[in-house]
């Protein structure tokens, strides 16, 4: 069997869709829509053999540099999409 390492950095650009809803009937619902952006840094981990099937491990850290943030009237922060996100991915690929 072979272990394939990669790593690597990446950016990633998205278009949020943001929504607050308080439970008080009085207060209207808020949305508020646009794009984010960040990089981020990859690592992934492929181990195959002699079967044309692979099983997959992968990690992601990034930051939101261009953050979406969704203000209520009177200013106060509802809703945002900023900081640090990390993913954890594990999957089975099979291979043509």
């Amino acid at each position: 069997s072979v272990l394939d390492l990669r790593i690597g950095p990446g950016v990633r650009l998205g278009y949020a869709f943001l929504s607050a809803r308080d439970y008080d009937a009085s207060y209207r619902s808020e949305r508020y829509a646009a794009a984010w952006f960040g990089p981020f840094v990859a690592l992934s981990v492929a181990l195959h053999g002699r079967s044309p099937w692979q099983g997959l491990l992968g990690a992601e850290a990034g930051y939101v540099t261009v953050p979406v943030r969704g203000n209520a009237d009177d200013g106060t922060r509802l809703v945002t999409l900023e900081g640090v996100w990390l993913t954890l991915t594990l999957g089975l690929a099979y291979a043509f």
